[in-house]
């Protein structure tokens, strides 16, 4: 019998998690000591529900298949983690049951931190719902100078679909509209049981025809790195590079920075904010 390597990892995983865990833990009396570390893998397959012999095929790397209510009952049998569950799911190729997005109100301070010292980018970052959480002091300065309130707290599609400032900003709205519904629709696709972003979508349709219209058409957009075409009131237009990156602590965060492209952009940026930025050739 030969076990491949992903086999041979869910077999360690779990075995490991196995061997952590004592009897009292899981709700089974402690007879005295045993000869080896942690449950017997009769007691496993008893809490999860599942035959011994079952189990112990996984245990040794047999190449079986397993459904999503076994490894549902695995994660809760061996109490895991819910990075340990996702690496559960991963391993034995069963898709992760999608859950409801808590919503997050701020990000870790050293990740501010950070990007408030970047000093040719803008920065945002939203939720999984595309909340906007937080911004660097350059976004906050366009911000002021370009839709007149604070981003944090706002939502970045009812911003772009109902907010005649923001909606101003972004040069060839329609392709940029199409392009970003799209993109939404992907992650919406996976929150589908979130009853608080359904009842989002519901609204923002009631409020934007335009969203309405672009929402029924099912399409999908990749998330790619891009070219921004943006219009700032009393310099013009201003060309940035887009480009975004999952926060580490937090998956359901994504930060999207907007550098200058050019030199003639940093010019006209410096023409409306408080600190000059300096273009690095």
């Amino acid at each position: 019998m030969t076990t491949s390597p992903r086999q041979q990892e869910l077999a360690d995983f779990l075995i490991t998690r196995r061997q952590r865990l004592q009897p009292d833990q899981v709700g089974l009396p402690n007879t005295g000591r045993r000869r080896t570390p942690g449950l017997r893998r009769e007691e496993v397959a008893t809490l999860a529900g599942i035959s011994l012999t079952w189990y112990t095929w996984l245990e040794q790397g047999r190449d079986i298949q397993v459904s999503d209510q076994v490894v549902a009952s695995l994660v809760n049998a061996l109490k895991l983690t819910d990075s340990e569950a996702a690496h559960l799911y991963t391993l034995t190729g069963v898709a992760e049951p999608a859950s409801a997005t808590p919503f997050t109100e701020e990000i870790n301070p050293i990740l501010q931190r950070t990007i408030d010292t970047w000093p040719l980018s803008g920065v945002v970052v939203i939720d999984s719902r595309w909340n906007f959480v937080a911004t660097n002091k350059l976004a906050e300065q366009f911000a002021e100078h370009i839709v007149g309130h604070p981003l944090v707290g706002q939502n970045l599609l009812r911003e772009m679909f109902t907010d005649k400032n923001f909606y101003r900003v972004i040069g060839n709205w329609q392709n940029v509209a199409s392009n970003m519904v799209g993109r939404f629709r992907q992650l919406y696709a996976a929150q589908t049981n979130d009853v608080d972003l359904a009842s989002f979508v519901k609204q923002l349709r009631q409020d934007s025809p335009a969203f309405d219209k672009l929402w029924s058409q099912h399409d999908i957009v990749p998330e790619v790195e891009r070219g921004k075409t943006m219009l700032f009131p009393k310099v013009g237009e201003v060309y940035f590079d887009e480009t975004n990156f999952i926060v580490g602590d937090n998956t359901d965060l994504h930060l999207y920075a907007f550098t200058p492209s050019d030199a003639a952009t940093v010019t006209k940026i410096n023409q409306i904010i408080d600190e000059p930025l300096k273009w690095r050739q």
